[in-house]
């Protein structure tokens, strides 16, 4: 079996980059441009500098991708069997070059939005932190960044179980697994889908979870000083491709805090 990484040599903050860098475990890089990467997952496989040579595919097993996301960006792919996946920032997604012939199994850090193509007879598998979500084709979303993790269901149905505890969702609904144990109610897609919608939408969360957000977007590192209140919660939502600067400034109006910019770091304070 290969292991490789995927990772992005150029990447455009609401776009997607034009060319892809594959790193293989004999330390050779791959380049493929983004055209080749989306039809079907695998490059021509061109090694960079003088007599580039073919890299022919002999191994018998399965070979495993790993598209690497960082902070302030996400990337859209099509996996082998037409499923599209939008992958947020800071997240990592490993995904076969070719699905087995029984079912199609991908494995999520951090999240992501797919529409799984309908396939009765492969079932669609996400793993995530213990928790498994299987689908034969609809649209959902994956957040599991912390230990927690949040299925939210946008069409179709899906099976979300973790240690033999199985719930199942209908359009409009979430499932949590938080501390343990495995939950569901009625999602509020505007805010879960929010990121796939190129917004940002904070629903009653403390300036401790909205800078969480921002520090994955625009890649940065937050600090608060001790006098300010992190419990307090607020309510907005704007586009996420504007500048830091216009979002700390309207934070600065709806917060009454005060946000200070060194480079990678912010510090939050109190006026």
């Amino acid at each position: 079996m290969i292991r490789v990484k995927w990772l992005q040599r150029k990447f455009l903050k609401g776009h997607f980059a034009s060319t892809v860098w594959r790193f293989i475990t004999d330390g050779r890089w791959v380049c493929s441009t983004f055209g080749e990467f989306g039809e079907d997952n695998r490059s021509k496989n061109y090694y960079s500098g003088a007599g580039a040579t073919a890299m022919p595919t002999t191994e018998p097993s399965i070979e495993y991708n790993t598209l690497v996301v960082p902070k302030g960006h996400f990337y859209k792919l099509s996996l082998e069997d037409g499923t599209q996946v939008w992958v947020n920032a800071n997240s990592q997604l490993k995904f076969p070059v070719k699905f087995d012939k029984n079912e199609r199994r991908v494995v999520l850090e951090g999240e992501a939005y797919f529409e799984v193509s309908h396939d009765t007879k492969r079932p669609f598998y996400v793993e995530s932190k213990g928790n498994e979500v299987k689908v034969l084709g609809t649209h959902f979303n994956i957040n599991a960044y912390n230990a927690d993790v949040r299925t939210t269901l946008s069409s179709g149905r899906v099976q979300v179980s973790h240690s033999g505890e199985i719930l199942f969702l209908e359009p409009g609904e979430y499932a949590n697994f938080v501390g343990g144990r495995l939950s569901k109610g009625k999602a509020d897609l505007e805010h879960d889908l929010s990121w796939h919608n190129n917004q940002f939408y904070f629903k009653k969360e403390t300036i401790v979870e909205i800078a969480s957000t921002l520090s994955k977007w625009y890649d940065i590192q937050v600090k608060f000083k001790q006098d300010v209140a992190l419990n307090k919660v607020y309510t907005g939502n704007f586009k996420r491709d504007v500048k830091l600067s216009e979002v700390l400034e309207m934070l600065t109006y709806v917060c009454n805090l005060k946000f200070e910019l060194n480079g990678k770091e912010l510090t939050i304070e109190n006026k």
